[in-house]
């Protein structure tokens, strides 16, 4: 049952965010960048309408609706990593008793607080990294590469 959510955990962030983001095993850092208020709320793009609310202090919880079929989809967690300037988001499965297994990366850009572009970072990426030291290094190293994040996923607000 367990791989069973997780596999379609991984399918809805494929969905929600247009594309296979990088897998990693450990995140950019820990979650210890505060909760920007200006992304909490539901918001809206060509396939999907979803809501986006505080966890904790840190993390934020989001979860879809399919539009199509109007069908929730899993809930994810995600936190803030700043890096040189740049905002990435750690996205992982939420289980409230757990521990993540695996982060999916991108990186954000508001556009006031009425848009968000969501770019994933390329699953080209074949390095495996133990630490999120070495990640952190790997990423600010590559970010600058044409193709190192894939096109944007647009989502505006709706309230």
């Amino acid at each position: 049952m367990k791989k069973l959510l997780t596999f379609t955990s991984a399918v809805f962030l494929c969905f929600i965010f247009s594309g296979c983001p990088y897998e990693s095993k450990v995140p950019l850092d820990k979650a210890k960048e505060k909760i920007n208020q200006n992304l909490l709320g539901t918001w809206n793009e060509e396939h999907f309408e979803f809501k986006i609310s505080k966890l904790n202090e840190f993390t934020y919880l989001l979860w879809g609706r399919d539009k199509f079929t109007n069908e929730i989809e899993d809930t994810v967690a995600a936190y803030i990593t700043t890096l040189n300037g740049i905002t990435f988001l750690n996205v992982y499965d939420y289980n409230p008793d757990g521990v993540p297994e695996k982060y999916h990366l991108y990186k954000m850009e508001m556009n006031g607080d009425k848009q968000v572009k969501i770019f994933p970072v390329t699953d080209d990426i074949k390095n495996e990294f133990s630490t999120s030291d070495s990640l952190k290094i790997f990423i600010v190293g590559n970010m600058k590469h044409d193709g190192f994040f894939e096109e944007p996923w647009i989502l505006t607000r709706i309230k």
